[in-house]
């Protein structure tokens, strides 16, 4: 067998060298992430333990040692090194060079159009992801609250008389008669909501010109807009691409994809408005202004508690008309704003002292009961670390824009601090608010994140160019897609996607309405509001009935013809026996329920339902008719 020639070996110890050294790179990174796992189609790729590359690189190495002369081994090892090196390098340089002269190029390629559309890109899967894991059903107070609201505006039924109670209220509060989200009217013979009208408002609008169903689509749209509004004011303050960074972390937002999923609540509209309102009002001329007016005009109905953000853009075109010298002319856009305004705060004055008895009232309670001093601390506490572990630590980038616009020109500096006074004006209207140890009541700070996201977007762009000019491109993506993947990876783990849970409200209120007589009378608490939504059967509150009274009012229902059940959540079981330890209609928990609703494997949660039997009465009460 004839030698092989020295290019022969020499090329074999290269081959052999350059293979030991992929495997030890493969070594290195499976010992570093944990293993990789690739899936193409059926065929699997897996990587988990670094052990099988080294062996493969110290075999690999030691064939190139094998094809190194005897006496220079070390020197030919030596020189594979430093051949590999100036390959790497010479690649490498390559790769740079071409690299930035595609930068060069790059902005002169990329057509105008190329920006809205990614922005309309992002709004649609945004949309789409509404309508694919949102959960469209009539969830708690707070979603419930919402969706009886606007069955009130679509029947033109402002106030609901429940049936029995002014029997019965000589004897329980008026106040049992009102599901979760809703509170006695001023008058003390009826029943109110307590969530603001502006969300209710739009989908009692869609439920009169589509169809029942439509309601829940309000929210999806409402994200959709909010995306294309974030763009809308990034690229009108900062250019096209920092408006495109802001919808991109607005739309990977974990506190803004849990508001997105969860059952319809007025977060998402709200920061929709105000990024409207704000878009609007940085745009010259009157008919902005009044738009802004409008848009913001309708946040407070939507969210009245941020009536004061109104100052950010009220004193905006108050600048403006200084600037351009006081007159008729320079404070239309002014007046124009103003007008756009008013008439909301009018209605929501109108409407809140109709049901509440004045115009400073709250569905929610009064002022000095929901705002306090004791409460700034734990808020301070909570909602910046909250924000920094969601948003990622780059979202404190944005404080760092009037630095890097300060040369630029005055209006750049004024937008920046605009923006951060907006945003500040949010947190301050929440800091005096009771405190909730949750993470996502970061959706109360919703109508700030367009503003503070659009400053964290021009940051990013404004340091990748001053830092990395080459590859500004390049870098500028890279950091927003890391900012994306860290915070999209904390809405996966707070399960900001997973919404199984809220089913159950519709589950158990479709039973209700399906299962029991016309004449049911539900007592429950925290299935209040929805059976009440689905079923429209009359509804006691059991945590607001005195503790001393359920039996009373268990017989009091059965003699004026209403059949009385229970509806409760597995973990409400042991709050509803002590409160009611004294009176007998507890003892129907003895007996089990008569329906048990479940969800999930392993089952998730836990509906059950009882029928309460006069509180004379000990047999086994019939189970609902099927």
């Amino acid at each position: 067998m004839r030698p092989l020639s020295h290019t022969r070996v020499t090329r074999l110890r290269r081959i052999a060298f350059c293979a030991a050294v992929a495997a030890a790179c493969w070594a290195l990174i499976a010992w570093a992430t944990g293993g990789v796992s690739l899936h193409l189609g059926a065929i699997q790729i897996s990587s988990r333990n670094p052990r099988n590359p080294f062996l493969l690189a110290v075999l690999f190495l030691a064939a190139a040692w094998g094809f190194a002369p005897r006496a220079q081994r070390h020197a030919a090892l030596l020189a594979e090194v430093r051949w590999l090196r100036s390959v790497v390098a010479a690649g490498a340089w390559a790769t740079w060079r071409g690299w930035t002269r595609a930068e060069a190029k790059a902005p002169s390629l990329i057509p105008a159009a190329a920006a809205p559309a990614v922005a309309i890109v992002l709004a649609v899967t945004v949309v789409v992801t509404g309508f694919r894991l949102g959960a469209f059903v009539a969830a708690g107070s707070d979603a419930s609250g919402y969706v009886n609201h606007a069955g009130m505006w679509a029947s033109g039924q402002l106030r609901h008389h429940p049936p029995l109670m002014p029997e019965l209220t000589r004897e329980i509060p008026a106040s049992a008669f009102t599901p979760l989200a809703y509170r006695v009217a001023a008058d003390g013979k009826s029943i109110v909501p307590v969530t603001a009208p502006g969300l209710p408002l739009a989908m009692a609008a869609v439920h009169r010109f589509l169809k029942p169903e439509a309601i829940y689509w309000v929210v999806p749209f409402a994200a959709g807009f909010a995306i294309l509004a974030a763009y809308a004011l990034g690229s009108i303050l900062y250019g096209r691409w920092i408006g495109v960074g802001a919808a991109l972390l607005l739309a990977s937002s974990p506190s803004f994809i849990f508001q997105l999923t969860s059952s319809p609540m007025s977060d998402i509209p709200a920061a929709m408005w105000w990024t409207v309102a704000l878009a609007c009002a940085f745009r010259p001329g009157s008919g902005w202004a009044l738009a802004s007016g409008v848009a913001a005009g309708a946040a407070i109905l939507t969210r009245p508690n941020l009536v004061p953000l109104v100052l950010v853009p009220a004193l905006w075109f108050a600048r403006t008309a200084w600037g351009q010298g006081l007159a008729a002319r320079t404070l239309r856009p002014l007046a124009a704003f103003v007008l756009g305004v008013v008439p909301a705060c009018v209605g929501i004055a109108v409407l809140y002292r109709y049901w509440y008895g004045s115009p400073l009232s709250s569905g929610y309670g009064e002022l000095e009961d929901l705002y306090a001093w004791k409460h700034v601390l734990p808020n301070l506490a909570r909602y910046p670390r909250w924000l920094l572990e969601s948003q990622s630590p780059a979202v404190a980038l944005a404080a760092a824009v009037p630095l890097l616009v300060r040369t630029r020109n005055g209006d750049d500096l004024a937008r920046a601090f605009a923006l951060i006074a907006f945003g500040a004006a949010v947190f301050a209207c929440y800091l005096l608010y009771i405190p909730f140890d949750a993470w996502w009541y970061l959706r109360f700070l919703l109508p700030a994140y367009a503003p503070i996201l659009v400053l964290t977007s021009a940051a990013v762009v404004l340091l990748a160019t001053r830092v990395v000019p080459a590859v500004r491109i390049s870098a500028a993506i890279v950091v927003f897609a890391l900012i994306s993947w860290q915070t999209l990876t904390y809405a996966h783990a707070a399960s900001a996607f997973t919404v199984a849970g809220e089913w159950k409200y519709k589950e158990a209120g479709l039973y209700v309405d399906t299962r029991l007589p016309e004449r049911a009378a539900i007592f429950a608490a925290q299935h209040s509001g929805s059976a009440y939504y689905y079923a429209g059967r009359l509804t006691f509150r059991y945590t607001l009935l005195p503790p001393n009274k359920l039996d009373w009012t268990v017989d009091e229902v059965r003699r004026l013809g209403y059949e009385p059940y229970l509806l409760l959540e597995d973990w409400e079981e042991e709050e509803f026996r002590a409160r009611f330890a004294s009176q007998r209609a507890v003892e129907v928990l003895d007996r089990g329920p008569d329906a048990e609703l479940t969800g999930g494997s392993p089952p998730i949660y836990y509906v059950r339902l009882y029928r309460l039997a006069a509180t004379g009465q000990r047999e086994k009460a019939p189970k609902p008719a099927s």
